[in-house]
């Protein structure tokens, strides 16, 4: 169910009002997924959660909010990584993680100093597996 991934979020601060009915038609959840995705594309995809959390702090009645809980955007669905058709599985490693300093980075760069005319030309390293510089 969509409330087993919002564990704690409570749903009934803001209950449906008198003048909206409990139980919506079918006609009306169709209607409503489809403002929905509208709705999230606009907000740049956010989550199934924030979009639930923003609806749920606009008023929106109960059945809106489950119904965000429970969206499937196909674009979300696309570029997530590992996702069936995305092609990104990330590959598993048989090796054991590095130690500090087995495996170093080095980038080169160059730095002019506040009130000088001179450039400094800087080797930058660090140890990637503590990320220490």
């Amino acid at each position: 169910p969509a409330m087993d991934l919002c564990p704690g979020m409570d749903l009934d601060l803001f209950p449906a009002s008198s003048s909206a009915p409990a139980v919506p038609s079918t006609k009306e959840v169709e209607q409503w997924k489809i403002q929905l995705l509208k709705y999230h594309r606009s907000a740049g995809h956010p989550s199934n959660f924030n979009l639930a959390r923003i609806l749920r702090d606009a008023g929106r009645p109960q059945w809106q909010v489950k119904v965000a809980l429970a969206l499937r955007c196909e674009d979300c669905a696309a570029l997530k990584m590992g996702g069936s058709s995305s092609g990104q599985v990330p590959p598993a490693s048989m090796r054991p993680m590095p130690r500090a300093w087995e495996c170093v980075g080095m980038d080169c760069t160059e730095w002019t100093p506040p009130h000088e005319n001179q450039k400094c030309t800087v080797l930058v390293l660090m140890d990637l597996a503590t990320k220490f510089k």
